[in-house]
C-alpha cells in the first residue's frame, strides 16, 4: 500500500475537488510550493521564481528548493507515490523528480493532465512519459493519441449552502468564451425564446463582443464557491464543450455531485457509466435542445457520486503502478 502526496493547484476549485483527500490517513494534498514553510521561505521563493526577473535573467540554482515542497509526516514507512498536476512540470525541469527518486528509492511518479495536452505550451509529451512512471489524461481521445492512461476528473463530497442572493433558474451556464462564443450566444437565444429563465456567466470576452450585456453576465472570473452556489440554485446545468475536447468536464461532475440535470453537446457521454436520458440531454445544435426535458421535475440521482471521489483516482493509480 502506498502513501500519496498530491502536488495540486492553489485555486479554490481544485482544493474543493480534492478535499476528500483530507479524510485519508495515507494521502496529503499540497496546493502550492512551500505549503508547510514560513513566510520568509515564500518571499525568497517568489523572488527566485519571479517571471519578471527570470525573463531578464534566468536565475540559477532553483534546485535548492526541491527539498522544501513537502514534508513526510506519514506514520509508517510505506513507499510514496507522488502525483503531480501538469503545471508542476516547471519544477521537474529543475531536478525535482530526480531528487525525490534519490531520497525515496521505492517511490513512484505520476502526472495527471486535467486540461488538454494540445493546449500546453512547450510540452514534450515523450519527455513526460519518460520521466514519469504513469501519465494520465482526463480526455480519452488524447489518452489514445499520446498512449496515456485515461481517468475521469474527480469531485469530492463537498457540502455547499444556498446563497439567498442568487435567484433560482432553469438553466445555468458558466464558462470561458474561448472558441465557442457564437455557440454560447445561439444557445442562450434559443433557451430564451422558449421562455426559460437562464443565468449565463461568460468570461474572457472583449467589451465590443459582448452581446446581450443586460442579460448575459460578462465577468473576469468567479470563485468556485460562488459557482457551486449557482449550481445548487439551478434546475439544469448547461455544458458546451471546448473545441477538441472529449472528456467529461467539471460541469458534468457538478451535475452528478449535486443531483442536477444537464444539457450537453458532448455526444460521447451516452457511452458513460452514469448516462441516464432522464437526467442528461444531448444535443448537436441549440434548436435540438429538448425543452420538455427541462420542464420535467423528476428527482435526480445518478448513483455515481462515490465513483468521482479522488479516493477512486488514487486506487486506480495504485493498481497501475
Amino acid at each position: 500500500m502506498y502513501n500519496f502526496i498530491v502536488f495540486g493547484h492553489p485555486v479554490d476549485m481544485y482544493k474543493i475537488l480534492y478535499s476528500d483527500i483530507a479524510k485519508m490517513d495515507n494521502a496529503r494534498y499540497i496546493s502550492t510550493p512551500l505549503d508547510f514553510r514560513s513566510p520568509i521561505y515564500h518571499f525568497f521563493f517568489r523572488l527566485h521564481w519571479s517571471p519578471k526577473i527570470n525573463k531578464i535573467v534566468n536565475l540559477p540554482f532553483k534546485s535548492i528548493w526541491n527539498s522544501c515542497y513537502y514534508k513526510n509526516d506519514f506514520p509508517n514507512s510505506n513507499p510514496i507515490c507522488f502525483v503531480f498536476f501538469y503545471h508542476w512540470n516547471r519544477y521537474e525541469r529543475e531536478g525535482l523528480l530526480k531528487y525525490l527518486r534519490k531520497k525515496y528509492p521505492n517511490s513512484k511518479m505520476v502526472c495527471f493532465f486535467q486540461d488538454l495536452v494540445v493546449l500546453q505550451k512547450d510540452l514534450d509529451i515523450n519527455h513526460i512519459k519518460n520521466v514519469f512512471d504513469l501519465v494520465l489524461s482526463f480526455d480519452h481521445k488524447e489518452a489514445q493519441k499520446y498512449d496515456l492512461e485515461y481517468h475521469k476528473l474527480v469531485f469530492s463530497n463537498f457540502s455547499i449552502e444556498k446563497n439567498p442572493a442568487y435567484n433560482d433558474c432553469d438553466v445555468y451556464f458558466l464558462g470561458k468564451a474561448k472558441n465557442r462564443l457564437d455557440e454560447i450566444i445561439s444557445t442562450f437565444e434559443y433557451l430564451k425564446s422558449k421562455k426559460l429563465k437562464c443565468e449565463f456567466y461568460v468570461t474572457g470576452v472583449e467589451l465590443n463582443k459582448q452581446i446581450y450585456p443586460d442579460e448575459i453576465n460578462y465577468l473576469d472570473s468567479m470563485s468556485y464557491i460562488e459557482n457551486l452556489q449557482h449550481v445548487i440554485s439551478a434546475r439544469c446545468l448547461l455544458e458546451i464543450m471546448q473545441e477538441g475536447g472529449h472528456g467529461y468536464t467539471n460541469r458534468m461532475c457538478e451535475a452528478i455531485a449535486y443531483d442536477k440535470k444537464i444539457i450537453t453537446n458532448n455526444i460521447e457521454v451516452e457511452n458513460s457509466p452514469f448516462y441516464n436520458p432522464k437526467y442528461i440531454s444531448v444535443y448537436s445544435k441549440a434548436a435540438d435542445i429538448d425543452v420538455k426535458f427541462l420542464k420535467d421535475n423528476s428527482k435526480v440521482n445518478y448513483n455515481f457520486k462515490e465513483q468521482l471521489s479522488p479516493k477512486k483516482l488514487l486506487s486506480f493509480i495504485e493498481k497501475k503502478i
